[in-house]
Order: C-alpha cells, then structure tokens, then sequence
C-alpha cells in the first residue's frame, strides 16, 4: 500500500536526488526576472516531518479499522 513507501527510506533518497537535481537546474539558471538567484543554505533544525507522516498514518489505520468493524454484520 501507499503507507508502506513512506517506510522505505529509498523514497526518501529519491527525493533528496529530485530536490538536488532541481537545485543544480536553478544554480545553472538566472531568475525569470533576470535577476541573480539567492541561496540560504545554512544549517537549519531537523522537522518532524517524518514523526507527523507515521502519526497520520496511525490515525488512518484507526479510522479504516473503525469503519471496517461498524461496516461488517455479525
């Protein structure tokens, strides 16, 4: 299922690839207005992106496992 790819942390490779392929195209390029682009790439805090994406997973399987009860007859 879906929820089983946010686990592998090959997706997350992935997107770390895509995101550096898409900064390389912006270094090589100038603004669309012309102008020089800016970088901020200083250290910055680690989100919690990763504990939020299991959380809402979490409430997903209770949400699914609780129509799946109340939806089967016994």
């Amino acid at each position: 299922m879906c929820h089983n790819l946010l686990h592998d942390p090959k997706i997350f490779q992935l997107l770390y690839r895509v995101d550096e392929a898409f900064a390389e195209e912006a270094r090589t390029t100038r603004c669309g207005c012309g102008g020089k682009w800016h970088r901020a790439d200083y250290p910055r805090k680690p989100t919690r992106v990763r504990q939020l994406i299991s959380q809402l997973i979490d409430i997903a399987n209770r949400n699914f496992k609780a129509l799946h009860y109340n939806s089967v007859s016994c």
